[in-house]
């Protein structure tokens, strides 16, 4: 398989296995503490990887990465998943859905501020193609309640977007030469002490795993975040941007027909005019603009070719 296949490749992989940690999410939360687990999530994920680095005598890390694993493991992992979680609690799960996917459109802002590879008109097109239809099909779940905690838990969720599409611009400038994996380690012990702390100061209850929730934070340590987070990075490092981040509006469609296939839920019509519209905008943001030419090229051709045969 040659480079570019196995990126390809690695795209697919990202999309299904964040659609699974949807549903392992909400499995996991339904007798643990949010905090608590997301913390367990990403402190099992960062030693684990540290362990296997170790023993095969793996491990290097230039001095620079542990700073930017700090600000990286604060910014994207502790700040996003606590703000959400708590943000949850007073907005609807289908807007929260939304204002996540808005991180690939604050990724695009952040690269044309700070000099990357600007996108093409077809890339920030499909961009925009995908974000309506995330919004379309989490239309009927939209419940806005202009109440002051809501209010401020969209800002906070969206704030905290901001601050994860800054971080992840400033670190995908230094992937070149960062070993991605140690990288990710050190991150996500950061965070999830990080998240550790906010539990201990804002969460009371049980804090063991057990049955679901206990297979659930396995799942997601293992696969969710050592997985699905080094095949990401690893797209950052080699395509553009938009490209990298176009799993955010497939996963949560992938998520929902999982939810129709494994648990009896219900798709509508939004759910599929969302779904091609979302397909329409990663083909723009993927496919060179020489392929569509050449595509229009090819039917202008056939077309003058079949009106002047008849």
């Amino acid at each position: 398989m040659n480079h570019k296949s196995l990126l390809w490749l690695f795209f697919v992989i990202i999309c299904l296995v964040n659609g699974t940690t949807w549903g392992a999410q909400r499995i996991g939360l339904e007798n643990s503490l949010p905090f608590w687990s997301s913390s367990m999530r990403f402190i099992i994920s960062g030693s684990l990887i540290c362990i296997i680095l170790l023993i095969f005598k793996k491990w290097k890390l230039p001095p620079k990465g542990y700073m930017l694993a700090l600000f990286y493991g604060i910014f994207y992992f502790s700040v996003p998943f606590g703000t959400v979680y708590w943000g949850t609690q007073y907005v609807s799960s289908g807007l929260v859905s939304v204002l996540m996917s808005m991180l690939a459109v604050m990724l695009l802002i952040f690269n044309k501020i700070f000099g990357g590879i600007p996108a093409t008109k077809m890339q920030i097109s499909g961009v925009l193609f995908s974000l309506i239809g995330i919004i379309i099909i989490f239309w009927q779940t939209f419940q806005i309640d202009y109440s002051l905690l809501s209010i401020v838990s969209m800002l906070l969720i969206l704030t905290s977007g901001l601050g994860s599409a800054l971080v992840t611009i400033k670190v995908r400038d230094h992937l070149s030469y960062m070993p991605i994996f140690n990288f990710n380690a050190v991150a996500m012990i950061i965070g999830g002490i990080g998240l550790g702390f906010a539990s201990l100061l804002l969460e009371n209850g049980n804090r063991t795993f057990h049955g679901p929730s206990l297979y659930a934070l396995l799942y997601l340590s293992t696969v969710g975040s050592v997985i699905g987070l080094a095949l990401y990075m690893t797209l950052l490092k080699h395509w553009h941007v938009s490209r990298a981040s176009a799993h955010l509006f497939i996963s949560p469609a992938i998520a929902l027909y999982l939810g129709s296939l494994f648990l009896g839920e219900t798709l509508n019509i939004y759910t599929y005019v969302g779904t091609a519209l979302i397909l329409c905008g990663v083909m723009l943001i993927n496919i060179s603009p020489k392929v569509i030419t050449t595509i229009f090229q090819y039917f202008s051709t056939n077309i003058h070719k079949n009106r002047s045969n008849t």
